[in-house]
């Protein structure tokens, strides 16, 4: 009979009423947040927002910016563009440093602002992950030899100049830029 008296209509209602509440708000909710549906940027820029210690939303960011930074057509929109996936990116990888697409990325960005040596930084500590993976390991022959011949070119510390094409042709042997700056850099 005890149990009976716990089964109160008033329990009942209760319940109901709490259920109609929680239903109410996360409808509510859910119609808000639809508009953070317009397109990938607000939706993620909204989730940085609200979660900005988030490394899953910060690198969703930093990845639309990526995209959209490769779709703009107008240089000084592609830097501001470029920039904040820099920002978003970076924050990544100081949340979660195991984010190691982002490294991939990071080195992607700063080659693209022409940042050879911070490109390099990131493609390495990619590799400190994944020393196999040939794009990153090519886009570090790259980075290098880009930095080494921009110093050969400007006769600026044409031993370092040299560092970096040898380091770049020990990643890719078979790249005949590297071996023509280095030429460059041993006529300079």
């Amino acid at each position: 009979e005890t149990d009976r008296g716990l089964q109160s209509p008033h329990l009942g209602k209760l319940t109901m009423g709490f259920s109609c509440v929680v239903f109410a708000l996360f409808s509510f909710k859910t119609v808000t947040r639809n508009q953070n549906w317009k397109d990938n940027y607000t939706l993620f820029s909204t989730d940085v927002k609200v979660s900005h210690n988030s490394a899953k939303a910060q690198s969703s960011l930093g990845f639309d910016r990526m995209s959209k930074y490769r779709d703009t057509r107008d240089t000084n929109a592609a830097k501001i563009i470029l920039d904040e996936a820099i920002l978003h990116l970076e924050k990544t990888v100081a949340i979660n440093p195991r984010e190691i697409s982002c490294y991939h990325y990071l080195g992607n960005a700063y080659y693209m602002k022409r940042n050879y040596l911070k490109a390099s930084e990131y493609y390495s500590k990619y590799m400190d992950f994944q020393p196999n993976n040939y794009d990153v390991i090519k886009n570090l022959a790259t980075a290098y030899r880009e930095e080494g011949r921009a110093m050969a070119m400007k006769q600026k510390d044409l031993e370092q100049a040299l560092d970096y094409l040898f380091r770049s042709l020990k990643l890719n042997q078979n790249d005949p830029r590297t071996v023509e700056s280095i030429g460059i850099a041993y006529g300079a």
